[in-house]
């Protein structure tokens, strides 16, 4: 009997307390554990996001030898180009102009220098990576001036508009 109820208590003590303490401190470490997982992969994704824009997009807009600097009569086309791969990464493109800025450069120059408009409308970190993507160009120049708007009934939808200054080979 002195043995008994010592027992008895022990295990009235393990199941009411030790138990549940034990399976809520269980299933705390598996949500730690997915928290900890998704903040490497967060922290992998802000340390590298040339990679992640270099990974997918960029590779659709190659067939077009992006990676070289596009004749002036050819340019409307390489600016179709470019505006659909920024469609394919989740930017939707509402307006789409250019025009010939040369900026006081004498005729001298091989370069013509292309000033294109591209308003846009998409999620505030789509818009990003599609700029980043744009200044990978080897034709890019420069961004001359960007505009964001957010309104409040569009949630993380953002539109804006940017111009941005190419460059172009002189025919």
């Amino acid at each position: 009997m002195w043995l008994g109820i010592p027992l008895a208590l022990l295990c009235v003590w393990l199941l009411f307390f030790c138990v549940p303490v034990m399976s809520q401190i269980e299933s705390k470490k598996g949500e730690l554990a997915g928290v900890e997982a998704r903040i490497a992969r967060l922290e992998a994704e802000r340390s590298h996001p040339q990679e992640m824009v270099s990974g997918g997009a960029s590779e659709d807009i190659h067939p077009y030898r992006l990676d070289q600097i596009p004749r002036l009569q050819a340019f409307p086309d390489f600016m179709k180009q470019i505006a659909s791969s920024v469609r394919k990464g989740g930017v939707v493109v509402d307006r789409l102009k250019g025009r010939l800025d040369d900026g006081g450069v004498g005729t001298g120059s091989s370069f013509a220098h292309p000033v294109t408009e591209l308003a846009f409308t998409g999620q505030f970190l789509d818009i990003g990576r599609a700029l980043e993507q744009i200044q990978t160009v080897k034709a890019y120049r420069r961004i001359l001036r960007a505009h964001l708007i957010g309104a409040e009934g569009m949630g993380p939808v953002v539109k804006g508009s940017v111009e941005i200054e190419f460059r172009a080979w002189r025919d």
